[in-house]
């Protein structure tokens, strides 16, 4: 069975106001209809975000010498 979401307490409700963000619930099973948009808008976001972080010199690295991940 799928996961069953918490209602949205009073607090996240009122965050939600004031970010003007209208929450949406997505029925079970429908969730693989709107990954395609959300993909779609987000991608130029993230392009851009990470054309900025490789552009940045202060690169930090791994042990291994590679680099590390932006951050979210």
């Amino acid at each position: 069975m799928g996961r069953v979401s918490q209602p949205l307490t009073p607090e996240v409700r009122s965050s939600l106001n004031q970010g003007c963000i209208d929450p949406v619930i997505v029925p079970g099973g429908c969730t693989k209809f709107i990954q395609a948009p959300d993909v779609t808008w987000n991608n130029p976001l993230k392009v851009a975000r990470n054309d900025e972080w490789l552009a940045d010199d202060n690169q930090q690295l791994t042990s291994q010498g590679n680099m590390k991940p932006p951050s979210r």
